[in-house]
């Protein structure tokens, strides 16, 4: 579960372990201090910019130096950079999973030229690129194929787009690799896993020792701890199964249900909680925080998928006014290949980690307002399960 020791279990497992080499991502610059800290005696580095901070990764993996470093730069190795962690048997530690699998940006001409004059598709959706001596517009796209990162969903006739996955041989050019989450059953990470046939084990802390398995998403023990708003005239808004998922926001971006969302999370805070701004805390997608900011919150406000950080553990009201689908490509890329995804559990997971961000995370009461009907009722079937 979020805050009950999994960082405090790896760094232990790591101090044990000295002789072991060791890249440590982590989402939050913040806690990279905190691994530097943690393990003294390993010594652990970051990165120094040599140009860039993937020079300055290759200058510290040439020394065998202990690594810590963020999920952005993690995004970014290349073939080299997987020659040396493969050649000096380096252990791969994730705390929280990464955005690993994403819809390229790209345009629908530029989509329609590439298909018709520089790539061909095998059947699971792999792009190659056929023109080993292209250079010019779209070079970002050859080099994703030649890294076997690049992928297809939909009709090469009529249209698509462009999928980009963190290539499979990232993780094979580490001697062992430890993923630091909860729900990982539910994680895109997972899924890409299965796409990718990569195997691994589960493991779950109970009374601080590691137990391979897997582990019930029961969430009934923080029942008390956890108060849902149950205001039928301020979850109204959110009744409808699709209300406030992205869709909805791009919708009524100009119409009144803004600026009503707006006024229900200030009357949420100022009327029903009553507590003061430094103990709120609040998200929505990033595209319209300045919409639905307000007195008495507006500084509390967290960004949608923030994880592993302890810095909110302070705030014990929160809103989450959002309802959240995985991108729609990106599952039927997926199920389109075999693999099942369950979109309910995916949304499960991300409020969950968003609301152990507060101070539940160390046993204490808050209040949530969720006026989504859909995320509202996973998280009460979570709590009373």
């Amino acid at each position: 579960m979020c805050g009950t020791g999994k960082t405090i279990q790896i760094i232990n497992y790591i101090n044990q372990n000295p002789d072991k080499k060791y890249l440590f991502i982590t989402p939050f610059l913040t806690e990279i201090e905190r691994i530097k800290k943690s393990c003294p005696n390993l010594k652990f580095e970051e990165p120094p910019v040599f140009g860039n901070k993937i020079q300055g990764l290759k200058y510290l993996l040439n020394k065998q130096k202990n690594i810590v470093s963020t999920h952005s730069l993690f995004r970014s190795f290349d073939q080299s950079v997987l020659d040396l962690t493969k050649f000096y048997d380096y252990t791969l530690i994730m705390d929280e999973v990464a955005d690993i699998v994403e819809v390229v940006d790209a345009t629908k001409s530029d989509i329609k030229l590439i298909l018709g004059e520089y790539v061909s598709i095998n059947q699971n959706g792999k792009v190659h690129w056929n023109d080993d001596t292209y250079s010019g517009k779209f070079d970002c796209y050859k080099e994703m194929c030649e890294l076997d990162s690049m992928y297809f969903y939909g009709n090469p006739k009529s249209g698509g787009a462009f999928i980009w996955m963190i290539p499979k041989q990232v993780f094979d050019s580490f001697k062992e690799t430890f993923v630091l989450t909860y729900m990982f059953d539910y994680q895109l990470q997972k899924y890409y896993y299965d796409y990718n046939n990569i195997k691994y084990d589960k493991y779950y802390l109970l009374d601080d020792k590691l137990i391979c398995g897997s582990l019930d998403y029961n969430g009934n023990k923080y029942k008390n701890l956890i108060t849902v708003c149950d205001n039928h005239k301020m979850n109204k808004i959110g009744d409808d199964y699709y209300s406030l998922a992205m869709g909805w926001y791009k919708r009524n971006k100009t119409t009144v249900l803004i600026n009503e969302l707006r006024k229900n999370i200030c009357n949420y805070f100022v009327n029903i909680t009553k507590t003061k701004s430094k103990n709120n805390l609040w998200t929505t997608f990033k595209e319209y925080k300045t919409s639905l900011k307000g007195n008495g919150y507006s500084k509390g406000f967290a960004w949608l998928n923030i994880r592993a950080v302890n810095e909110y553990s302070n705030k014990i009201a929160i809103a989450y006014v959002v309802n959240r689908f995985m991108n729609p490509i990106i599952k039927n890329f997926f199920e389109q290949n075999g693999i099942c995804v369950n979109e309910d559990g995916y949304a499960l997971s991300e409020l969950i980690q968003f609301i152990f961000r507060s101070a539940v995370r160390n046993g204490k009461k808050v209040d949530v307002y969720i006026p989504s009907r859909r995320e509202r009722e996973l998280l009460l079937a979570w709590l009373n399960k």
